[in-house]
Formats: C-alpha cells, structure tokens, sequence
C-alpha cells in the first residue's frame, strides 16, 4: 500500500470518528427542537378539543453531548396538584442504553423516564411510574411502562393495585396511536367499604380507528 492510500484510509478514519462523536450532539439538538415543538402542538390539541383546564409545562432541559434531562409539568388550570414527568434522553443514532443491552438498531433517541405523584396531593402517597421509550428516525414511538404492585393505607380508607404493565405506539406517518393496558387487580376502599374494584382489566385501544376493545 503506498503512501497516498494510507493517508487516504487515516482521513477517512478521522472523518468516521468525527461524524460518529458529532452525531450525537446533533441528535441532542434537534431532540431538543422536536420537544419544544410537540409541548406548542399539545397545546394546541388541548385547545381544540375543549381541554385548556389541563397544563403542560416544560420546567428544566440540561442537554449534554451523549444525554439530556428534561422535567415537565403537567397539571390542572387553577389548581395546585400536579404530576412531574422526569426523563433520562439517551441522543442516538446508537443510544448508550440500547447498546449495553445489545441492540444496535439506528434510533433517534431513547428513553428512561419517571412521574412522581409526590405533587398530585391525592389521599393516596402514589409510588412513581417508571417507562422506557425509543423514538425512530421517522418519528415513531413506542413506550412500555410497568407498575409495581402496591398498597396504601391511608386515614380515609386504602388503595390496592396488582403489578400492571402496558404499551404505546405512535405511528407518525399514519397518525396512529394504539397499545395495550394490563391491569390484574385494583381495589379502591373508603371509610373501610370497598367502593370501586377492577379485575382481569385487559385493553387494546387504537385511535386510529377511534375504538378500544
């Protein structure tokens, strides 16, 4: 191999090396635009559909080169209580996250996140909601949460939930919404009477066609 191929094959080298560490930095950034973004089109959905009462606020975003942290806020006009939604954002186009499990899939983004009922001030002290989600370069979107089993005793009565799990998809480019809801077992009791009970709850729900089965 002669001189001016070894150069060649040390810049391309160099240029892979820098396109592989700019990219997530890229990724971050327009990560960050497409939030902002879909906070004013959530806005304005809530709007159209008669629910201004309902609040979503972005509260912090600390972006980084590899992962960002952003905190929102979601709540109810006029009132105190509120939900706080944390997120751990791992920037693609190999998030780190994905890559310790051993998935080389190209995404957008994904995602470790968090909602804390600590601010709802309900009668029940609710444990948080934890959720991983991965977002695709075309814009998909798919969740899965899981809820531990849990129980509360509380002055005015207890609540009981089985360990629940479920999942959502957002298909952009058929502005399409559908998942799964899998719910064993919840007891509400107030003043020791059990008021309201579910059990066996299992729901596939598709917006797309406006039904829920």
């Amino acid at each position: 191999m002669n001189i001016r191929w070894l150069k060649l094959l040390i810049y391309g080298l160099v240029l892979t090396l820098f396109a592989a560490a700019l990219a997530p930095l890229l990724c971050g950034y327009w990560l960050q635009q497409r939030i902002a973004s879909d906070v004013i089109a959530l806005h304005d959905n809530l709007n159209k559909y008669q629910l201004q009462h309902i609040r979503i606020e972005s509260l912090d975003y600390q972006r980084g080169w590899f992962s960002s942290d952003y905190t929102m806020r979601i709540g109810w006009q006029g009132q105190d209580q509120s939900l706080i939604l944390h997120h751990q954002l791992m920037h693609g186009p190999l998030p780190w996250n994905q890559l310790k499990q051993g998935e080389f899939q190209p995404l957008f983004a994904s995602g470790l996140s968090r909602l804390d009922f600590s601010q709802a001030q309900w009668p029940f002290v609710m444990p948080e909601l934890n959720f991983t989600s991965v977002v695709d370069f075309a814009g998909n979107v798919d969740i899965d949460w899981r809820f531990l089993g849990y129980r509360n005793e509380h002055v005015e009565g207890h609540l009981d939930v089985a360990s629940s799990e479920g999942q959502l998809h957002f298909a952009k480019s058929e502005k399409r919404v559908y998942g799964a809801i899998s719910v064993p077992d919840l007891r509400l009791a107030l003043n020791n009477e059990t008021r309201w009970s579910v059990s066996g709850l299992a729901v596939d729900f598709d917006f797309s066609r406006g039904d829920a089965v």
